[in-house]
């Protein structure tokens, strides 16, 4: 698995791209989807082409969320430093994944939203 590139597209499970070239590739579970990575000058990734065959979708990459810093009750997660993004969400926010995002420290991450007292589920 190293040495091959994996997507995991929202809420499906992870599945492996075969390239075709440099930057096209096509789904492993889907060999009509094919995907190309558009890159700047300094080779960042900006964007990305997908085409089933009936034409070119193009999907531009989101900026980082802005993350939750403001609020009654804080949430600390330490360690996993090394991801992108963290998100907490629960029954507090109908289990919108993408509602509250978590700033990084140098030790972890936290997230900080308010909340009126009760009992809560939460996940991140």
């Amino acid at each position: 698995m190293n040495d091959s590139l994996w997507v995991k597209p929202s809420y499906l499970r992870a599945r492996r791209v075969i390239a075709e070239s440099e930057s096209r590739f096509y789904d492993s579970e889907m060999p009509d989807l094919h995907l190309a990575f558009i890159k700047n000058e300094k080779g960042d990734v900006t964007s990305l082409t997908l085409n089933n065959g009936q034409g070119d979708v193009r999907v531009k990459k989101l900026p980082p969320p802005v993350p939750s810093v403001t609020g009654n009750t804080t949430f600390k997660l330490t360690g996993h430093t090394n991801a992108e993004a963290v998100a907490i969400y629960g029954s507090f926010n109908k289990w919108i994944q993408t509602k509250n995002y978590c700033a990084k420290e140098a030790d972890g991450w936290v997230c900080r939203i308010d909340l009126a007292p009760g009992k809560y589920t939460t996940s991140s």
